[in-house]
């Protein structure tokens, strides 16, 4: 059986100056309706990213040696592993899955459905430099 997931990332002011950032990254499951994936309670913290903290020049720098892309995508691959892992050793083999008053023994696979994000987000996850 198939099981998306659905995943919401969205930077996040933590001081008083705006400086400094960090990007919560939340999962919900594709089965849910779109009346429970808009509840809070039908998502949870699955990671968080760490926005880099640069000046003006350093980010000129890092921008034109795209560390920062492959910085962001690590942070993607780490934040994601552990769904990898769990399909690769066998752990959602052989559940029993109800759903109504069917109930059934099942393999689940779980990929990623689709990520939001906003437009700034969607750039570094494709690996374009967004406009600062």
């Amino acid at each position: 059986m198939i099981i998306p997931i659905i995943l919401f990332t969205d930077k996040t002011h933590i001081d008083a100056s705006g400086r400094i950032k960090l990007d919560p990254v939340f999962g919900t499951l594709g089965i849910f309706t779109r009346a429970v994936r808009e509840q809070s309670y039908s998502w949870r913290p699955i990671g968080m990213k760490d926005e880099e903290h640069y000046t003006k020049v350093e980010t000129a720098i890092v921008y034109r040696k795209r560390f920062r892309h492959q910085n962001d995508h690590d942070q993607w691959k780490v934040i994601t592993q552990s769904i990898k892992d769990c399909q690769k050793s066998g752990a959602l083999n052989n559940i029993m899955l109800t759903i109504g008053s069917e109930t059934r023994c099942t393999n689940i696979k779980c990929p990623i459905m689709y990520i939001f994000c906003d437009m700034q987000g969607a750039d570094k996850i494709c690996g374009k430099k967004p406009k600062l």
